[in-house]
């Protein structure tokens, strides 16, 4: 018995001995060799179960969902605020100062270009037209009997000029003073609408500050500004996507005007889209833009959250088959634009091929699945 323990002991000592002698690439090599039989000998335990009982083939396999490809159109767009402008928005002032005598409009009236809104205090020139128009009588009596004598060779050329000037002079003179008449009344610039009187009768009126604004509603634009980074994929005529404030749905215009210059200070250019008198639009309102910068029709494309990245590039999982088996594969494919949570395959897929939508992220190549 003592022997017996005695050649245990010794085998003993002599096997920690070889262990601590083997090499780090020898024991990864030996490893490695025992894991590969591992594997041989679980896939042939697998194989035979699943002949014996198929359902206990899937008890390992790992649950996913799975959707096929099917073409669409595919749409970006670049989303901005804008507001409206009213191309004709005019605050009317008065051309000279004076007290207001009578506002001949109130909000919401329509008017016409040349239409007198207000007039004011216009005494003192109306007085002065009236004091020339009885000069004017007496000067052009003179003139008219100073000229048929001078016609006759009677009396000089100096008395025919002098009554000839004082005829033109107040006549001059009268211009003028219905001139200033003219201005003690505001009149509209613009057909339109009146949206706001900001005078009261008795007010002083005074150049320069607003007295009445007057909206021209049928010509309308609505306006936004685009970061210059977007200068070479905005285009006259790009379909845009306008929703107004207040609004659930989408109006489908396009775009009319582009501006040709970067503005220093935000770094964008101006955008224009022609509204004319377009019911329930009022000047100043906003509104989001969506404007279509590139469109792919019958395109493949999905979610941007199933594409993952390897060293090799972007792939995503799709449906494979081994030994009648469902398999997890991993498919590289080449991706284009990516907008509202979706990404273009330019290359990779095709329409019919079964993606992995669930449980994709914690998949491996060749990974038994089941759906």
């Amino acid at each position: 018995m003592k022997r017996l323990l005695t050649l245990i002991l010794s085998a003993s000592l002599l096997a920690s001995c070889s262990q601590k002698q083997e090499d780090g690439q020898a024991k990864l090599e030996r490893l490695k060799t025992e894991v590969a039989k591992l594997n041989d000998e679980i896939r042939t335990l697998e194989e035979e179960l699943a002949k014996k009982n198929p359902e206990s083939a899937l008890k390992g396999a790992r649950e996913v969902s799975v959707e096929k490809i099917a073409p669409a159109d595919f749409n970006s767009y670049i989303e901005v605020q804008g507001h409206v402008d009213a191309r004709q928005s005019v605050e009317v002032s008065s051309k000279a100062p004076g007290t207001v005598t009578a506002v001949l409009v109130k909000e919401g009236q329509t008017v016409r270009k040349g239409q007198i809104l207000a007039r004011l205090d216009d005494e003192v020139v109306t007085k002065g037209i009236a004091e020339l128009k009885n000069q004017m009588t007496f000067v052009n009596q003179l003139y008219d009997k100073q000229k048929a004598l001078w016609d006759q060779k009677i009396g000089t050329e100096v008395q025919y000029l002098q009554a000839k000037n004082n005829k033109e002079a107040l006549e001059l003179k009268l211009a003028s003073l219905k001139e200033q008449a003219a201005m003690m009344t505001i009149t509209a610039p613009i057909d339109g609408s009146v949206d706001m009187v900001y005078l009261k009768v008795g007010q002083m009126a005074s150049p320069g500050f607003p007295a009445i604004r007057v909206v021209n509603e049928g010509d309308m634009r609505l306006v936004a500004d685009i970061a210059e980074s977007y200068n070479n994929q905005v285009k006259v005529g790009n379909q845009v996507l306008v929703r107004f404030n207040g609004e659930n749905t989408d109006r489908v215009m396009k775009l009319d005007f582009i501006g040709r210059v970067i503005d220093p200070m935000n770094r964008t250019f101006r955008t224009e889209i022609m509204l004319g008198g377009t019911a329930g639009i009022k000047p100043n309102m906003t509104a989001a833009l969506k404007i279509n910068d590139f469109k792919a029709p019958n395109a493949i494309s999905i979610s941007s959250n199933l594409i993952q990245n390897h060293g090799d590039g972007n792939f995503v999982f799709v449906v494979g088959e081994k030994d009648g088996k469902k398999i997890a594969v991993r498919r590289l494919v080449t991706t284009g634009k990516t907008y509202g949570g979706r990404t273009l395959i330019v290359s990779g897929l095709q329409a019919g091929d079964p993606v992995i939508t669930k449980g994709y992220s914690e998949l491996n190549e060749g990974q038994l699945i089941r759906f």
